[in-house]
């Protein structure tokens, strides 16, 4: 009976493939009405190769979404994400999708936050992520696979950031985990005999994660570790991290004569914001780690498999410490976790900690979730305030970082110490659908937060502006946020009184005050609720009693919407001044309501393809799920 149940198809449990059905549901419904600002930048720059220049780091640097006005490159990636993405693209336009070339200059245009259109760019996305749970089922020969591929289906981070942000952390997560599979087979190859074999798929193994790094850098990481557990000899551990370098080397190469893709993209300042003294830490922890995976490296072949297994995991609770963390990095974190976990129970506090602390970490960022991320349900920009203004951040980030590392690493010790023997765990059935309602209530939280949030202020400084008794200090904006509260501008020095007023571009006074009471820091100017403000001129003037030192900022030349003036004559750059707004929910309820009712095809549609994507991780006999009795795993 025993032996008929191997050669049996493996099927999900019941409980699970509902757990992964109602996932699929709920990216379905998100899918094609989610969008983040990054996912549309990258999307618009990689259309470039195919409208300016075939080199995407030459097309980049004359394109002024290049550089953003903080300083960073709006194309950080490496090739590997971008030129996959160009040929999607390209495939779309043939087909009459998408219009490529009318993007050019329309970075934000409505036209790329349209719902069947986003749906469409998120496909490539919804591929890796079904590709990584179809690996992770491949990777173990019992209930652990599918315990993997769930732990990564219904993980609220994942959902969050792979799919309805569009980042790209998944693209390399998938290379990596690709190759541990490669490893695996490689490893199999070995017991069997089969030298030849199994150096061409350590080399292969090596290939992915240098593909993988193309995309992103962190692959490269695991580069040395996988060379030591594969190579059977010095020389073919040597071989297969050359191999490794030597293609990521190629697949870089016709870009290095390229002065953007130093200076701002894979290699540039976007990836090196962390300290230098960060990185020498980081980089002497990873040679440590190097080390000890050397001393290691005679371990007895049916501890080959475990201990490739282990270096992934310790290579990835080593990435968790690296500098400048951000949210997006989660993916790579918990998709590790999700291998952990069904090895080793001690692994699920860190797996929850680690997306706590992904999903507490966004309010660091603005609540970036709620200003963006359903973008293509309305025109008007949504305001909602950081969540940060409700729940304090600190300390409770801090906590679940220390929680998160320390748990892992414990784990890891755990797992060493008990000699790296698999012992499968099924986690409670409850779990799946409790991280599916953590999502939920975080999206919930994201809209129900009241508040205020301040836009307009640009972040480039320039010399304070005086402002004398008498003179006449004026500055002027159009806004780009409906439904207006308040104005604000910052004074560097000086206590007065000043006549004040603001004036829309029909010459209705907003507010107006004979006796404006200016102090140091940011002074608030009431408007009162002013819906419909966008694209409306905002002209604000004031005549202080006493001298003032009035904050200036320097307006982005590609921006030009800002200027300011002293007794008539303009003056460069802008007052340091925020627009204060917030969306009534009304509003974009409404909003919501109506374009959902007009593009209910295309919610069809994704849940189609993404029911159909449970349907591929839940059929037997597929070349990434054969039917017959698969070696056991040394």
């Amino acid at each position: 009976m025993a032996r008929a149940e191997e050669t049996c198809p493996r099927r999900w449990g019941r409980g699970r493939l509902v757990a992964v059905a109602v996932a699929a549901v709920v990216v379905a419904l998100l899918l094609p009405i989610s969008g983040h600002g990054d996912f549309y930048l990258s999307t618009f720059n990689t259309s470039l190769i195919l409208t300016d220049h075939p080199n995407f780091y030459h097309a980049l640097a004359d394109e002024p979404t290049g550089v953003l006005p903080t300083g960073l490159s709006g194309g950080p990636y490496g090739p590997l994400f971008y030129y996959p993405n160009a040929a999607w693209l390209g495939l779309l336009d043939a087909l009459d999708l998408v219009n490529v070339g009318g993007w050019q200059h329309t970075t934000l245009d409505t036209v790329l936050r349209d719902v069947p259109v986003t749906f469409l760019l998120k496909l490539p996305y919804l591929a890796v992520y079904v590709l990584v749970a179809l690996v992770m089922l491949r990777l173990f020969d019992d209930r652990r696979g599918e315990t993997a591929a769930l732990l990564w289906l219904v993980n609220p981070a994942v959902i969050l950031y792979a799919l309805l942000m569009g980042q790209n952390d998944a693209w390399a997560f998938l290379a990596a985990v690709f190759a541990l599979l490669l490893g695996k087979h490689a490893l199999e190859r070995t017991n069997a005999g089969k030298q030849r074999e199994t150096f061409l798929l350590a080399l292969a193994a090596a290939a992915a994660l240098a593909a993988g790094a193309a995309t992103k850098l962190t692959p490269i990481l695991l580069v040395p570790p996988f060379a030591l557990v594969l190579g059977r000899s010095l020389r073919q551990k040597a071989a297969i991290a050359v191999a490794g370098g030597a293609t990521f080397a190629l697949l870089v190469l016709p870009f290095l004569w390229t002065s953007f893709f130093w200076d701002y993209g894979l290699f540039g300042t976007q990836t090196g914001k962390a300290e230098r003294g960060d990185i020498a830490l980081f980089a002497a922890l990873y040679a440590l780690l190097v080390a000890f995976l050397f001393v290691q490296r005679r371990r007895p072949a049916g501890q080959a498999f475990p201990m490739l297994v282990y270096s992934f995991l310790a290579v990835h609770a080593l990435i968790y410490f690296f500098p400048d963390w951000n949210p997006q990095r989660s993916i790579l974190m918990v998709g590790a976790l999700a291998l952990a976990v069904p090895q080793r129970r001690v692994f699920l506090l860190p797996y929850l900690a680690a997306t706590a602390y992904a999903l507490a970490l966004t309010l660091e960022h603005g609540n970036e979730l709620g200003s963006a991320l359903f973008a293509p349900l309305t025109e008007r920009a949504l305001n909602f305030p950081p969540l940060e203004h409700a729940v304090p951040r600190e300390p409770l980030t801090t906590i679940l970082f220390w929680l998160g590392g320390l748990s892992w690493v414990a784990a890891l010790a755990w797992l060493w110490l008990q000699r790296m023997r698999p012992a499968a765990y099924a986690p409670s059935p409850f779990l799946a659908p409790a991280l599916l309602l953590s999502l939920g209530g975080y999206l919930a939280a994201v809209f129900t937060v009241g508040g205020e949030v301040a836009v307009e202020t640009f972040p480039e400084g320039s010399t304070p502006q005086v402002v004398n008794a008498g003179d006449i200090f004026a500055f002027s904006f159009f806004s780009s946020r409906d439904d207006v509260r308040a104005i604000s501008f910052s004074v560097l020095r000086g206590d007065a009184l000043a006549k004040m007023a603001v004036v829309d571009g029909d010459g209705t006074v907003l507010a107006s005050s004979e006796r404006f009471s200016v102090e140091p820091g940011l002074n608030r100017i009431e408007t009162g609720h002013i819906e419909g403000a966008k694209g409306r001129l905002f002209h604000v003037t004031l005549i202080p009693e006493e001298p003032l030192e009035i904050e200036m900022r320097q307006a982005p030349a590609e921006m030009a919407v800002a200027s300011a003036a002293l007794n008539g004559e303009a003056l460069e750059g802008t007052a340091g001044f925020s627009v204060h707004v917030r969306t009534p929910r009304s509003a974009l309820l409404s909003d919501a309501a109506s374009r959902l009712g007009d593009e209910w095809k295309s919610v069809a549609a994704s849940l189609i393809v993404c029911l159909g994507a449970v349907g591929l991780l839940a059929a037997p006999g597929l070349a990434l799920l054969p039917a017959r009795a698969r070696m056991r795993s040394p």
